[in-house]
């Protein structure tokens, strides 16, 4: 992983943090820590190399996922975000999208990847940059919390049912960023219900937790 970070203030201690927050995490579901340095202008995390490919390449090479698969790999997904919310500081990863999911192709897992705007509780979130359509709306105004990642669940989710990008549900003009499924595709109520909790615009109404959220999504099952 090389990020380019150079026009960011004190990205060489928070890049540090990042580094030794990384090496101790220890999950089936995210990369195995190799090292972390410092090479000219650039920064390197360096993890144990994957063989798969992303969400994104599955939907555009192969099509949609059935309601079963979808949800399957969101709740492990809902389980790796557990994980790491409930670190002694917790973990918000950021940047939960079908490009930084990875489907493993040894057994067909989720890997999360690109921890590149990771925050652990007490970091400086204006050190960090959000951009796209995945991105819960708080963040673009530099607030980032765990409902964050629920909210981009919920929008990868649409996505790799669906197909179709998530902006086209955004009602036009409509500033709050409500998601709106109502008469789209052949989703079943319950769980564009939840769905639409989970992108709620306001933190508060999203689901509280990561396996709240899961224990939803089982139900569809």
């Amino acid at each position: 992983m090389k990020i380019d970070i150079t026009q960011i203030n004190q990205w060489g201690t928070i890049f540090a943090q990042i580094g030794n927050t990384f090496k101790n995490l220890v999950n089936r579901g995210i990369p195995k820590f190799i090292d972390f340095f410092v090479e000219g202008e650039y920064k390197y995390l360096v993890t144990e190399k994957l063989f798969g490919q992303n969400l994104a390449q599955y939907i555009h090479q192969q099509g949609t996922v059935s309601s079963q698969q979808g949800i399957q790999w969101m709740i492990e997904v809902c389980e790796l975000l557990d994980y790491l919310h409930n670190q002694q500081s917790s973990i918000i990863h950021g940047d939960i999208q079908p490009l930084n999911l990875f489907i493993r192709k040894l057994d067909n897992r989720i890997v999360l990847q690109n921890f590149r705007f990771i925050k652990q509780i007490g970091m400086p979130v204006s050190t960090f940059l959000y951009s796209g359509i995945y991105v819960a709306p708080e963040q673009k105004y530099g607030q980032l919390l765990i409902q964050s990642d629920i909210y981009a669940i919920g929008v990868t989710l649409f996505f790799i049912l669906t197909g179709e990008k998530p902006k086209t549900f955004y009602h036009q003009g409509d500033r709050s960023n409500q998601f709106h499924l109502e008469g789209t595709y052949n989703l079943t109520t319950k769980l564009q219900t939840i769905i639409l909790q989970a992108t709620q615009p306001n933190p508060e109404n999203r689901y509280s937790t990561a396996k709240e959220l899961a224990q939803a999504l089982f139900t569809c099952l």
